[in-house]
Formats: C-alpha cells, sequence, structure tokens
C-alpha cells in the first residue's frame, strides 16, 4: 500500500491489499476472542470456512505457496499443523493472518493448548490492555541473553524474578508488545525441557484479575488466588495476586500448589538474573562495572554521562548507585544528571560533579518514578509518575510541584521544543469507558486540551514537530501491544488546523525516528518504515515533510539492505544510519547471525540521499547504532567480535576514532536480541553534553 494511505487507520493497518471485507470482520472477532475464555461460535465457524476455503483446490499452487509462507495455511503435509512461531522464522507474516492459521489448526485439532489471555471488563468490550502471550510450558522460544535490570528499564511496573530454583533451571523469556506496558513471560524447564512453571507479569491497573480461586496468604501478607484448574490455561494450576501495581500469575507445568507457593514467596523485584535459553545465572546487582578504555573527560570535548550495570561514570569518576543505572540525561544548561535507578524504581539527580545524590521519590508522590523529560530551555524536569499524575522538579532550589488537570496515568511525554507545552498521552479508564488521549498542556497554569483521542487504539507519543507546530505519535491497532511490535501507523498532527495525516507504517520505536533542524523552512522527519518486528527485511529509511504530510524513499538502499536508526545532525543537515544486509529468514545458527551483526554498517548521507562523509575503514563493520551529538561528530555503537562491545566517538569530519568503553562485560552476547534488534541502544547508557 503505497504511504500516506488514509484507510491504514485501525483495522485495514493489520490486512494485506488484496484483503476482503470478511478479513476485517474475522480480525475484530478474533481480538475480541482472544479476550474471552472460549471463541464465540460465530468466530468458529469463519475461522473454519476460511480454512477450509483456503485448502481447497481452487486455490492456485503459486498462491497456496504464498499463503503458506505468510502462516495461513499450514504446511503441505498429511494432516493441519502448527504454523512455526515468527521468532523462528525469518519471514513477517501478517498479524491476522498468523492468528487465523494458529486458530484454525488448533480448532482442527480439536483443542486450544494454554492460552494466556487478558480478560475483558465485559463481554462486548475491546481489551484496554496489550494482548496477552501464547504460553507453552516446556517449549521455551529461543531468545537472545537479557538481564531482569535491562527488562525493568523498559517497563512501568515492577518485574519480579525468583531467587530460589533448582540447580540447572533453563529459562526463557518473551516480551508481548514494544512499550512499557508489554508483558513479560518467562518459562523455566529443566535442562532436558520438562516445564517446571511459567510466571507472566503485566501492570495491574490494565489487566483485570480472574475471579474465583482459593485464596491463599503469601509470605510477604499478600492474599493470593489458587486455581486447581486455571480457566486461562485448562488443565493446569495456577496461582495469581497483585504486588506493587504488577500482575503475577505463576502457572503450573510439573509443578503443583505447595511449590507454587514457594515460588511466589520468593520472588524480588531487584534481583539481576540473566535470562537465557540456558542455564538460570544469577547476576550480582553489585557488579563492577568495565572501566573506560580513554577517560572521555581528555579524550572528547564537552561531558559524558555513562550508565554502566550500577556504575555511573560523569567524565571518568566513578559513583555507585545500588540498584542499577539507565537512560542518563543532562539538563539544558550541563549542571545536572537526571537517570533512572531500576531496582528501587526511582529517578535521581545528580550535580555534574556527582555531589548532592536526590532521590526524586521524596518530593514526588504517586510513585514508582519511571517516565521524566528535561525541558529544552531550561533546568526543569517532568516527572510522570505510574501511578499518576504530571509533576515538575527544579533542582536549583529542590522545588517541585503538581501541573494541575492532569490527575491520570501519563503513558508517554514530551516537552515543545520553545519549553511552554507538554504533550503527554493520558491513558484510558475503562472503569470510566475513557480512551487513550494525547493531551497539549501549558506549563505556566496547566491549561490543558485534547487533541487526538484513541478509541479503541491504545496512543503512543513519538515527538514534536521540530517547529512546535504539530505532533507525531502512534496508533496502536485494537490497542494491542503485541499487534503494533509487527508495526504501527505513525500519525502527524498538525495543531494549527486540527489536520492529521498518517505517514507509514513503523515500529513504534523513538530510535526509529529522526526529527529534522528547527530552523528548516520546512519541518521533517526521517525514519525507518516497514512492517514486521523483524529487523533484517523490510526496512528503509523514508523522508517526510510534516505540514504536506508527503513522505518519499530515500535512494540509499535497495531490496538486498535493510536500514535501521536514522540520526539527524541537529546543525549540518546530515543523515547518519546503520545499514545491514536482508535476510530472507531468521539466522539458524550463531554464526549466521554474527555474519549478519558484522555486516551491519554506518552510513552517512545528505536528506536526499547522496553521500555526505566517508566512514573509516574500522567503522565498516559491526555498527550497532549511531547518534549524531554535535554537527559533526556521533556516539557509535560498535560490536567487534563475539562478546565484544564498544562506545566509540567518531569526528566524521576528520575520521578520527576514539574509544570511550569497553562495554563486553555490560551487554549481553549476542547483541542482539530474536528479531535483530539491538539489546542495549545509546540513550539507554550514555548522555553527551557540550
Amino acid at each position: 500500500m503505497p504511504l500516506n494511505d488514509d484507510l491504514r487507520a485501525r483495522y485495514s493497518d493489520l490486512l494485506f491489499p488484496e484483503a476482503e471485507s470478511e478479513d476485517e470482520e474475522i480480525l475484530e472477532l478474533l481480538h475480541r476472542s482472544l479476550a474471552t475464555p472460549e471463541p464465540p461460535e460465530r468466530l468458529r465457524a469463519a475461522i473454519r470456512r476460511q480454512a477450509r476455503n483456503l485448502r481447497r483446490a481452487g486455490t492456485a499452487p503459486h498462491e497456496a505457496r504464498r499463503l503458506r509462507e505468510r502462516g495461513v495455511l499450514p504446511p503441505d503435509t498429511a494432516g493441519p499443523a502448527l504454523p512455526e512461531p515468527s521468532v523462528s522464522s525469518g519471514r513477517s507474516p501478517g498479524p491476522l493472518r498468523v492468528l487465523a492459521g494458529m486458530l484454525a489448526a488448533l480448532l482442527a485439532l480439536g483443542a486450544l493448548v494454554l492460552v494466556y489471555q487478558a480478560l475483558l471488563p465485559s463481554g462486548g468490550e475491546t481489551p484496554a490492555g496489550p494482548a496477552s502471550p501464547t504460553i507453552a510450558p516446556g517449549t521455551p522460544t529461543p531468545v537472545a541473553p537479557l538481564t531482569a535490570n535491562q527488562l525493568r528499564a523498559r517497563l512501568r511496573y515492577p518485574l519480579f524474578v525468583p531467587t530460589q530454583l533448582p540447580p540447572g533451571t533453563v529459562a526463557a523469556y518473551s516480551v508481548d508488545g514494544p512499550g512499557p506496558e508489554a508483558l513479560v513471560t518467562i518459562t523455566f524447564s529443566t535442562p532436558d525441557g520438562a516445564p517446571l512453571f511459567v510466571l507472566v507479569q503485566g501492570p495491574a491497573d490494565r489487566i483485570p484479575p480472574s475471579a474465583g480461586g482459593e485464596p491463599i496468604q503469601l509470605a510477604n501478607g499478600t492474599m493470593a488466588r489458587y486455581f486447581a484448574d486455571f480457566g486461562k490455561t485448562p488443565g493446569s494450576p495456577a496461582l495469581e495476586w497483585t504486588q506493587d501495581g504488577t500482575l503475577l500469575t505463576l502457572i503450573g507445568g510439573t509443578y503443583g500448589r505447595d511449590q507454587l507457593v514457594a515460588v511466589a514467596d520468593s520472588l524480588s523485584a531487584e534481583t539481576d538474573l540473566v535470562l537465557l535459553d540456558a542455564r538460570l545465572l544469577p547476576t550480582p546487582t553489585t557488579r563492577p562495572a568495565p572501566s573506560p578504555t580513554v577517560p572521555p573527560a581528555r579524550a572528547i570535548p564537552g561531558h559524558l554521562a555513562l550508565a554502566l550495570g550500577d556504575q555511573l561514570l560523569l567524565d571518568g569518576s566513578r559513583l555507585t548507585e545500588p540498584g542499577g543505572v539507565s537512560t542518563p540525561v543532562w539538563s539544558p544548561s550541563g549542571d545536572w544528571v537526571a537517570y533512572r535507578n531500576i531496582g528501587q524504581r526511582t529517578v535521581v539527580v545528580r550535580a555534574a560533579s556527582g555531589a548532592g545524590r536526590t532521590d526524586l521519590a521524596t518530593a514526588i508522590p504517586n510513585g514508582p518514578l519511571r517516565l521524566f523529560a528535561w525541558s529544552p530551555v531550561e533546568d526543569l524536569l517532568a516527572i510522570a509518575p505510574d501511578n499518576g499524575g504530571l509533576y515538575l522538579y527544579r533542582p536549583a532550589n529542590g522545588e517541585s510541584w503538581a501541573i494541575p488537570n492532569v490527575d491520570g496515568i501519563v503513558g508517554s511525554l514530551a516537552w515543545s521544543p520553545s519549553g511552554d507545552s507538554l504533550a503527554l498521552v493520558a491513558m484510558s479508564d475503562p472503569a470510566a469507558q475513557r480512551p487513550d488521549a494525547l493531551v497539549v498542556v501549558a506549563v505556566a497554569d496547566g491549561t490543558a486540551r485534547v487533541v487526538a483521542r484513541g478509541d479503541q487504539a491504545h496512543l503512543e507519543l513519538a515527538g514534536w514537530w521540530p517547529d512546535g507546530n504539530g505532533l507525531l505519535y502512534w496508533e496502536y491497532p485494537l490497542a494491542s501491544q503485541s499487534l503494533a511490535a509487527d508495526g504501527a501507523p505513525l500519525r502527524s498532527l498538525d495543531l494549527t488546523t486540527g489536520t492529521v495525516t498518517t505517514l507509514t507504517t513503523m515500529l513504534p520505536d523513538r530510535e526509529a525516528l529522526a526529527v529534522g533542524m528547527p530552523s528548516k523552512a520546512e519541518p521533517a522527519i526521517v525514519l525507518a518504515s516497514g512492517q514486521g518486528r523483524q529487523h533484517w527485511t523490510g526496512k528503509h529509511l523514508v523522508h517526510c515533510t510534516l505540514p504536506t504530510g508527503t513522505c518519499q524513499v530515500l535512494p540509499v538502499s535497495n531490496e538486498e539492505r535493510v536500514t535501521l536508526f536514522p540520526s539527524w545532525s541537529p546543525s549540518a543537515g546530515l543523515v547518519a544510519f546503520v545499514e545491514a544486509p536482508t535476510l530472507s529468514e531468521q539466522p539458524a545458527e550463531p554464526e549466521a547471525l554474527r555474519s549478519w551483526i558484522a555486516a551491519r554498517r554506518l552510513r552517512i548521507v545528505h536528506p536526499d540521499g547522496s553521500p555526505a562523509f566517508s566512514v573509516p575503514p574500522e567503522l565498516e563493520a559491526g555498527i550497532l547504532q549511531a547518534r549524531w551529538v554535535t554537527g559533526q561528530a556521533l556516539l557509535v555503537l560498535q560490536a567487534t567480535g563475539p562478546g565484544t562491545v564498544r562506545l566509540l566517538w567518531l569526528d566524521a569530519a576528520s575520521g578520527t576514532v576514539v574509544e570511550l568503553a569497553d562495554l563486553s562485560g555490560a551487554i549481553p552476547d549476542p547483541p542482539v536480541d530474536a528479531y535483530g534488534t539491538p539489546t542495549v541502544q545509546i540513550a539507554d547508557i550514555v548522555a553527551w553534553h557540550p
């Protein structure tokens, strides 16, 4: 479908160009059915009819082959078979076809196997929260290694992990959705694959708890509910409860009631564990951070803040931060740095010298604290607590105050370029039948105006136009994090006219979108467009002019290459990005994945796609991400070999490369997840100030 096609709104975002009206109806029914224990009979009949018709001889051989590749038809065998999970297939089938193919096969077999699903508030409503993942204990999804603290940094709710497990336990994690409300599933098995239990977690304010069950008091005094036969996973025992804003569900494989209770009593929201498709290895929370190869203060201009484990490096000075550090950001003056303490679930502000540590949980109510942003024009910090409200904090005098008219939960936040307004997403309230709303708030007096509503979609703020006259946001179809993980429409809202334009469909990731220079007469952005969560297929750079909503594919690649992570120079008008080979399927062997990582290279072009600076030979391989910090300098993450990652400073004009830190001990190996996404991005660990 062409860019800017307004038909991409809502369900049509998920359908193929050749889809018929019945496909849209089935999509809606599929979504609704996954929030109820059993699909309605109308859906059963529709799925059977679709599957039967597609399997008939009237389907042309080439069309049948295409449908099998997309997961609509089962493999060409004697009987129906489940489609391969997308994590082990390099193809990117449409979400409708994956669901329809999966349910058709399951219904043909006569069973729905261990499907964990979020319940609707009532039978006819669309779920407000993310779609729930499929759980198959004993068959862990192949995943890349990740630590619990790295997952916690992405979520707005506490993530719990067991502290006591049998020796040799194997763990595999999966994340359903890209946003801070994504559900996390961790499957624990014996070394030979026998399922022990599954731990599923999500935000308690978005997922209604299950009704019924036997009350059980846990060791910490929390009341849980035990289900001998859990309705969401028939035949399995389960334990469900809410703790510190997280809805937790333990589902037994070989574990029974007493063992599930013992696991629940051992859970911790601070312990850091390495989650691998291998042995579960505790990672000490206080592990030492890797030492920078070159002291940043001497090697490069300006000031560098680097977050490594429980160490914060400010211009080379080490500060210990028990609980883990993430997302450092300098204030506009450079006098202050704010960052997240992952384990303590708070935001901390320090002076540039490292002195005067302030835990904002002591000044801001409604914690935990996760979401924050500095004003672009003054040292004023906006904080949106996880339990509602919006606050401002001025570190110079320690003053903090609430912004009026904002009392609900804020899902995403961004300052206007002038610093006089804040844009935010006010999260939906199912009880009040209030959908997500995009709101602009005046900082001076708290005047708030709703500029867009999500209806049955979840909204995620991408940012402001560079001139401040408009907003960019993603609209998650059917409010599903899982569907949005394969791409969501990017909308452009002109605040002067109220006009909304659909620019493209892309992964809802701010690092995949680069905003142009504010001084340009025509504000523009460059983004990595394309559907499918796999980074190695279907991704290309697009240049969009915002007032007109016109977009053009940059002539910087072809079908044999994907282009990722654009970054726009703040003054020189150059675009840097990562280029990598297109793959037809997911690398099956570790060496194949390493070869793909090694083939990622840095390119620097003008906005029209014409070449600009040449890249030094040492940066022609292994580039995970690059980000401009001045008109001619970039920070670069590079994987130089197995288990080896380094942070670099590149002066593009001179070609000078300075190694700032060896990150090999701080980033998992391989440094990308099961879809090719870097497990750690530049914004997670480093910030620079002139």
